[in-house]
């Protein structure tokens, strides 16, 4: 897991543990459940939590390529102009999950910085 992923799951973990008690407090109160319901809300609200940390698109992403070469040649740019940014899928190039091929990509830090970034990208491909 890398650092990034960490600090993802520990600023979500905390919001999605209280919405979590909150709806089991209230199907516990108002719902008459059994056993096997219960088990589906845990394993429901276990795989909305596993999305949301795991596969939601990110929408802090701005450039994608094929290399890790590609990716930092496009970071550095980005660190000069004064954008900071990391990177997921990093040495995973060529290999494939059940939706595709998964390629590095780069992300910002900060979204106010989304527009400039996509700009300054735009400038250097072109």
């Amino acid at each position: 897991m890398t650092k990034e992923t960490k600090k993802l799951v520990a600023a979500l973990s905390l919001p999605l543990i209280m919405l979590f008690a909150v709806i089991w407090k209230f199907a516990k109160a108002y719902i008459n459940l059994d056993v096997l319901e219960l088990i589906i809300l845990i394993l429901f609200f276990g795989f909305v939590f596993y999305y949301v940390i795991f596969r939601a698109p990110a929408s802090d992403q701005i450039f994608s390529a094929l290399t890790d070469k590609e990716i930092d040649d496009m970071r550095a740019y980005l660190a000069a102009n004064g954008i900071q940014t990391y990177v997921k899928n990093r040495s995973m190039n060529r290999q494939f999950t059940k939706s595709g091929p998964v390629n590095p990509s780069l992300h910002i830090v900060n979204i106010e910085d989304c527009d400039r970034a996509i700009q300054l990208i735009r400038s250097r491909t072109t």
